[in-house]
């Protein structure tokens, strides 16, 4: 629980190893205002041990609207790992600028390899690039560090972003009007003078009058 100001949370390593950890409540509503794509953070160990860290989890009070845990992974800076990161559009692309298609965004983060320090907040896409239909950002098109490598070489193919035509509306069919010839498998409709459709039974007149034989 939050108590004098300050907000639990542990830290655990790649081995297992758990530390509990308070920190100003202060502090971290100025983590959680600045942290953007990859939380990694700075963070102090009983006051001496410095560690780079990936926040994992926040768990907060919806009711009181603050913070009452924090959940952090200590890296090990010379050990690579694998992380999640944000990919951002950037620009504007001229083919939706100008009508010509439908910009789909198509993905936003993937997984890469690495050590820590060389981890960036977020991968950016321009797509000031998409032109016109049919024109696309794939994954391998990005800038990351050389140092760094996909988790999956696959990952390279999938799009990003991409440039799609619009949709058609489906057309209706248009009523026949006439004079015209009905569509196919549609049974033609006739009228009489008296607009009787044909098969349909006339108004009743009466019955008629037998005559007889005439010799």
């Amino acid at each position: 629980m939050v108590s004098e100001g300050h907000v639990p949370g542990v830290v655990y390593d790649q081995t297992g190893s758990v530390t509990s950890i308070k920190i100003p409540a202060n502090e971290v509503e100025r983590l959680l205002l600045t942290l953007e794509g990859t939380p990694l953070v700075d963070i102090l160990v009983d006051g001496k041990d410095k560690h780079i860290a990936l926040l994992k989890e926040v768990q907060k009070d919806k009711r009181l609207n603050r913070v009452n845990h924090l959940s952090f992974m200590a890296l090990d800076p010379q050990k690579e790992a694998v992380f999640e990161v944000d990919i951002e559009p950037i620009g504007e692309s001229p083919a939706a600028r100008n009508n010509l298609g439908v910009l789909l965004i198509t993905r936003n983060s993937v997984e890469l390899r690495g050590l820590p320090g060389d981890i960036p907040s977020k991968l950016y896409a321009d797509i000031s690039v998409l032109e016109d239909v049919g024109d696309l950002i794939s994954v391998g098109d990005l800038s990351i560090p050389e140092t760094l490598e996909f988790l999956n070489e696959n990952t390279r193919e999938f799009a990003v972003a991409s440039i799609q035509p619009f949709q058609k509306a489906e057309e209706e069919p248009a009523p026949v009007t006439e004079g015209e010839e009905p569509a196919e498998g549609e049974e033609p409709v006739e009228e009489t003078d008296e607009g009787v459709l044909e098969g349909e039974a006339s108004p009743k007149e009466g019955p008629a009058e037998a005559k007889p034989d005439e010799k």
